[in-house]
């Protein structure tokens, strides 16, 4: 058995070494995915002096009168129009937001500060401290042709597709997400929906596991479902190991006699890179690595196996993205209750945080999602620590 640090510098040093795969994939289908190369700009941003507002343009002086302007009344250029404008001085043209400016043009001034004669076209101006530039979006303002925009690593948000696509990129070259299977062991288990016969639970840690890899944009390929039979453990996993990088396993991790995970994962010739930590809930933890491929036991019980998800499964699946942020956020709050527990474990305490501080919940149990359900938060409590008083600082690991 070993302790919390010990086992996540393990994860840490096999996602490391782990050997990215890189894919192109559409620009507007790459949310979340790490940049495999760096992105730079194909083209101007703008490519060309755009209006920026919807108006009258013009070639301007700065301090010029504008009192002799008049509208060319047949032009008028709109975003996207081919046909090219010239403009003499001492003449404005309507022009529209996005449109490109006439050859010379170099101001815009907004509809709503002009009116025009209607019988001479003449322009009177409602304001005469205009500035040459004004309302005018320069060619390369944005971004110039051959401008790095987005470094090799960094992950893709809307803002930076939206850049990429901006500057040309119909699509970008990132590091693939791994295939997951989840596979579900034990004979208790019923499908929700199903009547329930004596001795059987809803089986929820299917549902569970799978939401939480769809809101890291990881959803499972494949869920599994398996008697607690060897033969169909065998084969199950021995299948998924075929389609999948990383196989995340619930249930069947423990030390009892129908408990029988670890010893099919050793006759498939699965290295063990752990089994058990110093921990509370969640002991029983298994990770382990076939040739390229990875597995993660978790316990069965509910919140065991999401306090493990939380805190080792899914800082190793975001981190073989190519993601080096740390996915784990940490606060230090007030205690705003008492709590002691024997030396010997780190104990993950479901936990609120509110503006005075942070509340341990009630309902700690290992089979309990209610207080899961109201946490927003973990508290942690190192393995050494006996009691905690109100008052005290303590670790927050955030949900």
């Amino acid at each position: 058995m070993i302790a919390t640090n010990e086992a996540k510098q393990l994860i840490n040093e096999v996602s490391s070494a782990f050997k990215r795969k890189t894919i192109k994939r559409k620009t507007d289908d790459c949310i979340a995915y790490v940049l495999a190369e760096s992105v730079k700009a194909s083209c101007f941003s703008p490519p060309f002096n755009q209006s920026a507002m919807d108006g009258y343009t013009l070639i301007y002086k700065n301090n010029e009168s504008l009192k002799n302007c008049c509208l060319v009344g047949e032009a008028e250029l709109r975003a996207g129009t081919k046909k090219e404008y010239s403009i003499k001085p001492n003449t404005v043209i309507r022009i529209f937001t996005g449109a490109k400016l006439p050859k010379g043009a170099n101001l815009v001034i907004p509809q709503e500060l002009l009116t025009i004669e209607e019988k001479t076209g003449l322009i009177m101006s409602l304001k005469n401290d205009f500035k040459a530039l004004d309302n005018v979006r320069l060619k390369g303002s944005q971004f110039k042709k051959g401008e790095l925009l987005l470094n090799k690593g960094e992950i893709l948000s809307a803002s930076k597709i939206a850049l990429a696509a901006s500057a040309g990129y119909a699509e970008l070259k990132v590091y693939a997400f791994p295939k997951i299977s989840i596979i579900v062991s034990g004979d208790e288990l019923v499908a929700p929906g199903k009547k329930l016969k004596e001795g059987q639970v809803y089986e929820s840690n299917s549902t569970m596991l799978n939401a939480l890899l769809k809101t890291i944009n990881m959803p499972a390929q494949k869920i599994y479902f398996v008697k607690d039979n060897e033969k169909a453990i065998y084969t199950t996993i021995k299948k998924a190991f075929e389609t999948s990088d990383v196989l995340i396993i619930s249930g069947g991790i423990s030390v009892g006699k129908y408990d029988l995970v670890k010893q099919v994962l050793e006759k498939l010739k699965t290295k063990t890179i752990f089994h058990k930590i110093k921990q509370k809930p969640g002991k029983p933890l298994f990770f382990g690595k076939k040739e390229n491929k990875y597995v993660f036991g978790l316990p069965g019980n509910p919140a065991a196996s999401l306090t493990c998800f939380y805190e080792y499964v899914q800082p190793f699946l975001i981190s073989i993205t190519g993601n080096t942020k740390s996915i784990i956020t940490i606060k230090k709050e007030i205690l705003l209750n008492d709590y002691s527990k024997k030396a010997g474990l780190t104990y993950f305490l479901k936990a609120r945080i509110t503006p005075e501080g942070v509340l341990v919940l009630p309902d700690q149990e290992s089979y309990k999602l209610t207080s899961f359900s109201d946490a927003n938060c973990l508290v942690v409590v190192p393995e050494e620590t006996e009691y905690l008083k109100k008052g005290d600082s303590v670790e927050c690991h955030v949900l």
